[in-house]
């Protein structure tokens, strides 16, 4: 791993907004800071390239500690990240998996550990979303994730080149401020491409290459993915018209204009990150995901297509047991 304080972003992945010049006299390195590296940094985020190792975490702490001295110069808060160099850097579409979250509907099991690393049959859940992207050609990848257990995802996944990633990076989102905003912590990893957006508690029985290639080849924009369902009105809900194109999406409707629901799947041009920046949060207090697709929708610049296969979410008991049913039966992520 090849850690570095500079702001060439020629050949360099920035974990945070702006150029930030150091600043004052370098302080002492505290004790117990490579605790804090193997438990990740509530700001900024870090990108794990190359083996990492237990012993590993005091050299990647004393590297990470003159960051603190760093301030943002719009805001004069302390800027903790890291920059990490590597090659062939280009425009490839990339990933982001967003597995935060508290997990209340799975207590007592998430007490312990991020919902999103309990097992789904026989893997941790977000292996899943992991493979889905893999198969789809997409071997870039950012985990956003959040509170205690946060730290848990680099013990497991480490650097990603088991799962058939070149790079995987993690970001840390404080609070719960809502699908979107946690988006937005994935700007300076986008790097000016586009991304595919995946929630963590997001499992298919199928590939999503297709689609994948399909918002390649799209000039500009968004597309979705949708999936037949017998209960819409839990879901975000698409309205066709006559040739397929969505006319509006409605948030968990009482009377659903159609069975298609918006599954936790998205892809996105690079406008979606000025996007989340323009949203007001909710009524509950989120920035939602629903008001960045409504943005691109009224733009004219939304597309969709309709899954293959199940999809299910298992973010509760029943669906967390229902996915490891499907799982087991006949596997996920298919060709």
């Amino acid at each position: 791993m090849v850690l570095s304080e500079s702001q060439d972003r020629r050949g360099g992945c920035i974990a945070g907004p702006g150029p930030h010049p150091a600043v004052g006299p370098r302080p002492q390195r505290p004790a117990g800071l490579a605790d804090t590296a193997r438990n990740m940094v509530p700001t900024g985020f870090m990108i794990a390239q190359g083996p990492i190792e237990g012993k590993d975490f005091d050299g990647l702490a004393s590297r990470f500690w003159p960051m603190h001295n760093r301030l943002n110069r719009s805001s004069g808060r302390p800027d903790n990240r890291l920059t990490v160099h590597h090659e062939g850097k280009g425009r490839s579409m990339k990933g982001i998996i967003l597995a935060g979250g508290l997990g209340t509907r799975l207590r007592p099991l998430t007490l312990v550990t991020n919902k999103h690393l309990l097992p789904v049959y026989d893997r941790p859940m977000i292996h899943y979303p992991i493979q889905c992207l893999v198969n789809a050609g997409i071997d870039e990848v950012l985990v956003v994730t959040g509170g205690e257990h946060a730290g848990d995802f680099l013990k497991l996944l480490k650097n990603g080149h088991q799962l058939g990633l070149k790079y995987l990076g993690y970001a840390y989102q404080e609070g719960e401020g809502g699908i979107a905003d946690a988006l937005k912590l994935a700007e300076e990893f986008a790097d000016g491409g586009k991304v595919c957006v995946i929630l963590g508690d997001n499992i298919i029985e199928r590939s999503i290459k297709k689609a994948t290639d399909d918002f390649r080849a799209q000039a500009s924009g968004a597309k979705l993915l949708l999936k037949q369902v017998h209960d819409p009105q839990r879901f975000g809900v698409a309205e066709l018209d006559a040739s397929g194109s969505v006319l509006r999406i409605i948030e968990k409707p009482k009377d659903p204009p159609s069975d298609l629901a918006v599954t936790g799947i998205y892809f996105y041009d690079f406008d979606v990150f000025k996007i989340c920046q323009t949203l007001k949060p909710s009524d509950r207090g989120e920035l939602e995901i629903t008001d960045v697709n409504n943005a691109y929708l009224k733009r004219g610049d939304l597309t969709s297509e309709t899954l293959e296969g199940w999809w299910t979410d298992a973010g509760t008991f029943d669906s967390l047991f229902r996915a490891s049913e499907l799982v087991k039966e006949g596997g996920a992520n298919n060709a």
